[in-house]
Formats: C-alpha cells, structure tokens, sequence
C-alpha cells in the first residue's frame, strides 16, 4: 500500500520492487519451506515396499535411524495421502429385523 502511493508520487523505484514481489508471489513460490524432499519421500517409499508388514512405529523408528528427522504423527498424514497406509472401508450399517408391538407393554420389563 505504501508503496503504491510512493509510485504515483513519482517514485519508480519503490513500484518496480512492489512489481517483483508481486511477480514472485504470483509466478515463483510454488513449494512450502518445510514440505518433505524427494529424498524423503523416495526413503519412506523404498523402507513401506522393503517391509509392508512394518506398522507405523516400526516404520518411524528405521526411518528415524537413516536420518528422518519428523514426527510420527507427520509421516501417518504422508503415507495415507500417498496410498502406503489404506483406510480400511467400513461396512454399511444392515439393520437388525425388528417386530412392531401389537399393544403397548408387550416387550416390557421381565
């Protein structure tokens, strides 16, 4: 915003550097600063088919010891994002079959 009335005060310099911030949002960021690496996602990949019958812990604790520096809670949310860890589907509710009470009190206390 300043520098937007700097510019139509004449000042050139302060809207080019606006036109490049801008320009660098828009075009140039594309990742996050703590997204995980290729290298990363290449070694959870590789140690998940080495060893599918591992569960998360396990897996977490060989990741940790070749240079895996996130928490376990972080690396469920990746390895489910990218298919390693299925949800399992649950069933459809079937309703039990139920009789209607021909007069009230019928199913009472025994």
């Amino acid at each position: 915003m300043f520098c937007a009335i700097l510019a139509q005060n004449g000042n050139a310099e302060c809207s080019s550097i606006s036109n490049k911030t801008n320009s660098f949002i828009r075009n140039e960021y594309h990742s996050h600063t703590n997204q995980r690496t290729e290298a990363e996602l290449k070694l959870m990949r590789d140690m998940r088919r080495r060893n599918p019958q591992l569960g998360l812990a396990e897996l977490w604790h060989r990741l940790k010891k070749c240079s895996y520096t996130r928490r376990p809670e972080s690396l469920f949310r990746v390895m489910c994002k990218l298919g390693m860890f299925p949800q399992e589907e649950k069933k459809a509710y079937a309703p039990k079959p139920y009789q209607q009470m021909t007069y009230p009190g019928e199913r009472g206390w025994m």
